[in-house]
């Protein structure tokens, strides 16, 4: 494909510098013309403006739902389900609708975003507000690159830290319907009931007659890496010695082309006690597909006791050279740089003294290798 369009782009020029009739100049500009409107659509695409993906706030009102906030708190959360869109979501924002916020006026009100699949609830993030509104949506930020995989459960929980008096009690309005307002993007919903715990208790219990009133804001997600992997496991089980490759995958939200002999990450290797961590991985295997794999060959006394980690990708970081591209009729358009860290895993050891060296192996493709760490945008998780 790669090979066809530069093939097209030579011919273009070629006919231009021509000039041997008016036809081929006219076609090579309605060519050009025609690249550049599917580009900027395109674009469009890549780059969504951020809207309400979901909300209620315009149903009728119900009663308020009333919490405590101290540090023996109460609890409450909203649950919502995002749209079908492959390349997922991107949020920025949850608000609620406060009637009375007594003294949390003055405090740092947290919540946690939750992410569920099945029975596993991981901790995507931690939103922060500065204080709550009286008779106001109060809106809670989300980091930047906070994404939402497509078609999935989410829930929305208050939280907050120490030293707030026992009386702290915030009012949350609330609406006895299950509707969601027509500004919500296709295939979002909110659940339909919230969620809440005592104080004194642990167990969470649902309302079934009410849901908070809420809005959820972001966009689709613009074209990223949203996954980072170590998918190789040492050979002994213990820690990668020399001449053992480890594998890091990133998965992005579309498909990607990347340039062999041009990309490739940066892993640490060590605590940097005795110079430079920082190590290279190369490109190893995936593209025009959404999982691309790289691979580095543990080198002589090579050491890490806590564990290889991988450093968050963002403009100075990660991908250097050439960056993935995304494959596309009209041409190429660069997918962003950004992609989550792996913190260090002591599953993922080193020890690349002679002893337990392996044979120096060629370059393979990823097939076979065991996944044992996650590390995304909506947590952490160890698998067995």
């Amino acid at each position: 494909m790669i090979a066809a369009l530069t093939g097209d782009r030579k011919r273009m020029v070629a006919d231009a510098e021509g000039g041997t009739s008016q036809r081929r100049t006219e076609t090579v500009l309605l060519a050009v013309i025609t690249a550049l409107v599917v580009a900027v659509t395109a674009r469009a695409e890549y780059d969504p403006p951020i809207t309400t993906l979901v909300t209620n706030t315009l149903q009728f009102s119900g009663s308020d739902r009333n919490v405590t906030l101290c540090e023996s708190q109460d609890g409450l959360y909203q649950g919502f389900r995002t749209g079908p869109k492959q390349g997922g979501y991107e949020l920025t924002d949850i608000s609620l609708y406060v009637r009375d916020a007594d003294e949390s006026r003055y405090r740092t009100i947290n919540a946690g975003l939750y992410h569920r699949e099945g029975y596993l609830i991981t901790k995507v993030v931690d939103l922060t507000k500065s204080r709550l509104d009286d008779f106001a949506h109060s809106e809670w930020q989300a980091p930047e690159n906070t994404y939402l995989e497509p078609d999935a459960d989410y829930y929305f929980l208050l939280s907050c830290g120490g030293g707030y008096a026992n009386g702290n009690i915030a009012q949350f309005a609330t609406t006895y319907s299950f509707g969601e307002d027509s500004e919500a993007r296709e295939g979002w919903s909110l659940h339909n009931y919230l969620g809440l715990r005592s104080a004194s208790g642990t167990k969470w219990e649902r309302d079934p007659n009410k849901t908070l009133r809420i809005r959820v804001k972001g966009r689709p997600s613009p074209h990223r890496a949203y996954k980072t992997e170590i998918i190789s496991t040492p050979a002994d089980g213990r820690a990668y010695h020399y001449g053992e490759n480890i594998d890091i995958a990133l998965t992005f939200n579309t498909d990607v082309y990347a340039p062999e002999d041009d990309s490739w990450i940066v892993i640490r290797v060590g605590d940097a006690t005795s110079g430079p961590n920082t190590r290279v991985a190369e490109y190893l295997s995936g593209s025009d597909t959404n999982r691309l794999v790289y691979r580095y060959q543990v080198e002589f006394d090579d050491v890490d006791a806590n564990g290889i980690s991988v450093d968050e990708g963002g403009l100075d970081t990660g991908f250097v050279g050439s960056v993935p591209t995304i494959v596309v009729s009209s041409g190429l358009l660069p997918v962003e740089r950004y992609f989550p860290g792996v913190a260090d895993d002591p599953i993922h050891k080193v020890d690349g003294s002679i002893r337990g060296a392996v044979g120096m192996s060629s370059r393979r493709g990823d097939g076979g290798s065991v996944r044992t760490t996650v590390a995304d945008d909506y947590g952490k998780r160890v698998y067995p």
